[in-house]
């Protein structure tokens, strides 16, 4: 009933961030646990932090190289020992009761679960403003809603079942970004989820983040539509909303060929979405290149 759990932290060049990540976890009130951080090349002083750390339960992997996030949370899966896993990006921050309230969550939950996710906060770095809640409460089949988008959010809210990866493969490490949507859907084609209602991780937003660089971010939409296209089909006014989003990302990124190619094949699917795309050209597009991406992404 006390599993032992694996923590994976992934970072790169960001030492001045990573103390408050480390001591999060090690203030957990679950105290089976090991820590596995994967130093992906930084540069910095990172190294240095967590050589200050003396904790036993801390396992140290760094590489010669930055190979992608996707990469370094897929040797940190390879290297757990944990029967259930859970990640906290490097600018985040746990509760202290976060894994003990996971754990026990899938104790008394069916066999089937393969994930239970926390609600977050989003606070703002510069000033740490709370800039939203994030608190779904969604359990059970979530493959349909999660054909609309990444609903789980951030893997910092999340704790897996190593199993769960042995059967469905490990991260993606081709995709830009969009990576933790792609693991969520690939494993609700086969495991239910479990929400525990309650603020349990401090998400850090800044001008860094994935999230935040409009190239990544098409770039990953592309690619998770492409490799997922057959399930999308399933939906298809789904399928038609993720091919505009990228027709106006690929606007906003002022590439108005590429643009319409994925507006094109939206029209295809659905002959009256030409004209509400055609409106939307005539009285929309004009303005696209005065608009920061930023405020179209809140």
């Amino acid at each position: 009933m006390e599993p032992l759990i694996t923590a994976i932290i992934t970072t790169y060049n960001r030492g001045y961030l990573l103390t408050r990540a480390i001591q999060s976890v090690l203030k957990q009130t679950y105290s089976k646990f090991e820590l596995i951080i994967v130093d992906n090349g930084s540069s910095d002083h990172t190294q240095n932090i967590i050589e200050q750390f003396t904790d036993k339960r801390i396992k140290y992997i760094r590489l010669n190289s930055n190979l992608g996030g996707p990469a370094a949370r897929n040797i940190g899966i390879k290297n757990a020992q944990g029967f259930l896993i859970a990640f906290l990006d490097d600018d985040d921050e746990w509760l202290p009761e976060k894994i003990a309230k996971q754990v026990k969550l899938f104790n008394t939950s069916a066999l089937n679960i393969g994930i239970v996710y926390t609600g977050s906060i989003y606070i703002k770095s510069s000033n740490n403003h709370v800039n939203k809640t994030c608190n779904i409460n969604l359990s059970g089949n979530l493959y349909k809603q999660l054909l609309k988008g990444s609903i789980i959010g951030s893997v910092s809210r999340v704790m897996v079942k190593k199993e769960c990866f042995e059967k469905t493969g490990l991260f993606d490490e081709e995709l830009k970004s969009c990576q933790d949507w792609d693991m969520w859907l690939r494993i609700s084609e086969h495991y239910e989820f479990a929400a525990i209602p309650e603020i349990l991780v401090k998400i850090f937003e800044h001008d860094i983040q994935i999230s935040k660089n409009l190239p990544l971010l098409i770039a990953g939409r592309e690619r998770m539509i492409n490799k997922h296209y057959s399930k999308f089909q399933e939906v298809p006014e789904l399928l038609i909303q993720h091919l505009k989003r990228l027709g106006k990302l690929r606007c906003f990124a002022g590439q108005w060929k590429e643009a319409w190619q994925w507006f094109h094949r939206a029209i295809k699917l659905d002959s009256l979405q030409t004209i509400k795309i055609f409106i939307w050209l005539i009285f929309e597009f004009p303005l696209i290149k005065w608009v920061k991406y930023r405020n179209y992404s809140k």
